[in-house]
């Protein structure tokens, strides 16, 4: 759901998903993650409110890759 989501919000290819997709599980990244996702999909029409549901679901989703991660399991 999340790949799904992050593409058709923001408009951007595959390759572009795929790594944002794989920066959910980094702590680290996630900030920016968020912020281009904000901005990409704001320019793009969607309003705070439907921003904040989706990215609760996105980084939820990063929360569960960035524990599996740590307990040695691949997502």
């Amino acid at each position: 759901m999340p790949s799904t989501s992050i593409a058709r919000m923001t408009g951007c290819d595959r390759a572009a998903e795929d790594i944002a997709r794989r920066a959910l599980a980094d702590a680290d990244r996630l900030p920016k993650v968020e912020a281009w996702f904000r901005r990409t999909a704001g320019e793009r029409g969607y309003s705070k409110t439907v921003l904040d549901e989706v990215w609760e679901i996105i980084a939820s989703f990063g929360a569960f890759c960035l524990f599996s991660e740590r307990e040695g399991h691949r997502s």
